[in-house]
């Protein structure tokens, strides 16, 4: 099964109710160029049917601009929405057949949420939005990461 690795790239992390995350996404494919993330913040998907997992990690970089906090921190993603953007509003509610499961680990360093994909069901041009909920683990406050998904 192809598999992909996307780092999460923490800049600033905003608790649930003042704003979104402020992060950067890059894909590492060694094997595969399936997934890649040509703007920071939209994955792209392309490739053959059938399944694909696609991990997620946080990382901070003591090297990065931004709140040295937020450097110091450890980060765990506890779940994962997804809604298809271009189905009226009344038909977005979608994720059991295209991103039939997800894993998350917070034992892993860094931790990680594993996404399933079936791509079977997805279809080229399909263009998700999805939010990751992240947690502090240091104190347990939530935030929320918000970047976009399209399949080629």
């Amino acid at each position: 099964m192809p598999q992909s690795l996307i780092k999460v790239w923490m800049h600033k992390f905003r608790p649930n109710g003042s704003g979104y995350c402020l992060v950067e996404l890059t894909a590492e494919n060694p094997n595969n160029d399936d997934v890649s993330v040509p703007t920071g913040y939209k994955v792209k998907m392309k490739g053959k049917a059938g399944p694909h997992e696609v991990k997620f990690t946080i990382q901070t970089d003591p090297a990065c601009p931004g709140d040295a906090a937020v450097r110091s921190e450890k980060y765990a993603m506890v779940g994962i929405y997804f809604v298809h953007d271009q189905l009226p509003a009344t038909e977005r509610n979608i994720g059991q057949d295209q991103f039939p499961r997800f894993e998350c680990n917070i034992a892993d360093d860094p931790p990680s949420l594993t996404v399933h994909i079936d791509r079977d069901s997805a279809k080229g041009g399909d263009e998700y939005e999805f939010m990751i909920l992240v947690q502090r683990l240091s104190d347990g406050a939530l935030g929320i990461i918000d970047p976009e998904w399209e399949n080629e």
